[in-house]
């Protein structure tokens, strides 16, 4: 499976699916490459593994440490789903698109 890539974006920036697609592969892109992308991925894996690691240590009768650590741990695990999901969905455009040039003989 193909990602479209920058030959078809512009045939693509109009249409719904192009854009999931190309979406998508900007997301990935962004938290491969991109110096802040990297360390939005890394700082949400730090702040999910120091919570876990808190909530070995604190007293379940503590019932709002505990909150908050898993808080911490829920919002750093959304940012990381929500990238996921654009990639996802990218990726699941793209291959609807490539399937219907399949199609067409494109």
């Amino acid at each position: 499976m193909s990602i479209p890539g920058e030959e078809i974006q512009s045939e693509l920036e109009g249409e719904p699916t192009g854009q999931i697609a190309i979406f998508g592969r900007e997301v990935e892109i962004f938290i491969e490459e991109d110096p802040i992308g990297k360390y939005l991925i890394e700082r949400a894996r730090a702040d999910i593994q120091e919570a876990q690691d808190d909530l070995l240590d604190v007293d379940p009768s503590k019932v709002e440490d505990v909150r908050k650590l898993q808080f911490k741990a829920a919002v750093a695990n959304r940012v990381r789903v929500w990238l996921g999901e654009a990639i996802q969905n990218g990726r699941a455009a793209a291959a609807q698109l490539q399937l219907e040039r399949d199609e067409h003989g494109s």
